[in-house]
């Protein structure tokens, strides 16, 4: 009886080794797109949820294009770590600046987007979450219950 358990103990330390090789074995890396090329699929994306056509799709993907490349120039680099008074303040100016700057990037290019896209059509551009899978970790809600306010809901349970 003693030689089934120790029988079982081996082979079961055999099972749990070779799978712990055989996970360690070097994986292909994950495909990383180009910044440029996030950019493209970004606005096709976009194209395509506010169901454009032809025409006005190009001149939406080039104009949004644009768009998404000026707001990423708004970004600065923040300092990490432990930081002094000064470095906090002088952080909290930066991302005041970067703040306005978008502002300002959003004001103008909302003249262009108006030119041929309708109302509805821009808020779908302004409003919508900088990562898709933003939208995926939502509370769960009942169906109806978006017209109540944003996660007031969900989250007051």
């Amino acid at each position: 009886m003693k030689a089934n358990y120790l029988f079982y103990a081996i082979v079961l330390m055999a099972f749990v080794c070779g799978g712990s090789v055989a996970s360690a074995q070097d994986r292909p890396e994950k495909e990383r797109f180009a910044p440029e090329r996030r950019i493209e699929m970004r606005a096709r994306q976009m194209q395509e949820r506010l169901m454009l056509d032809e025409k006005t799709g190009e001149k939406f993907v080039s104009l949004y294009k644009e768009y998404l490349q000026e707001l990423r120039g708004c970004r600065q680099e923040l300092q990490k770590g432990e930081l002094t008074d000064a470095q906090i303040r002088e952080n909290l100016k930066k991302e005041l600046e970067m703040k306005r700057s978008a502002i300002d990037v959003k004001e103008k290019y909302l003249e262009k987007f108006s030119e041929f896209l309708n109302a509805r059509q821009l808020e779908v551009v302004f409003k919508s979450p900088r990562r898709p899978a933003e939208r995926m970790f939502r509370p769960y809600c009942r169906p109806g219950c978006h017209n109540e306010g944003p996660w007031r809901h969900a989250v007051n349970r």
